[in-house]
C-alpha cells in the first residue's frame, strides 16, 4: 500500500464547490490531491478548525501512523 484516501461524507446532491483536506499539509499526498481539485474547480481547504485535532482523531490515522501517506477529504 502505498496511499490512503478517505473520502469522508461526500454527498453528491449539490455541486462540490468546497473540499476540506485533512493533512493537505502532511505529505504531497495532500498537495496532489487540492491540485486535482482544483482542476475540477474545487476549492481546497486545510482543516477549517484545526483546534478538534480532527486529523488525528480520523480514520486514516492509523495509515500515518504506519508509515502510509494518508488524507481525509470532505464536503462538510
Amino acid at each position: 500500500m502505498v496511499a490512503n484516501i478517505n473520502t469522508d461524507m461526500l454527498i453528491p446532491i449539490i455541486p462540490l464547490q468546497l473540499l476540506t483536506i485533512y493533512g493537505i499539509g502532511e505529505s504531497d499526498l495532500g498537495e496532489w490531491a487540492a491540485e486535482i481539485a482544483k482542476q475540477h474547480s474545487i476549492e481546497p481547504q486545510d482543516d477549517p478548525r484545526p483546534q478538534r485535532n480532527s486529523f488525528i482523531r480520523s480514520d486514516q490515522y492509523s495509515f500515518i501512523r504506519k508509515g502510509v501517506f494518508s488524507i481525509e477529504s470532505t464536503n462538510e
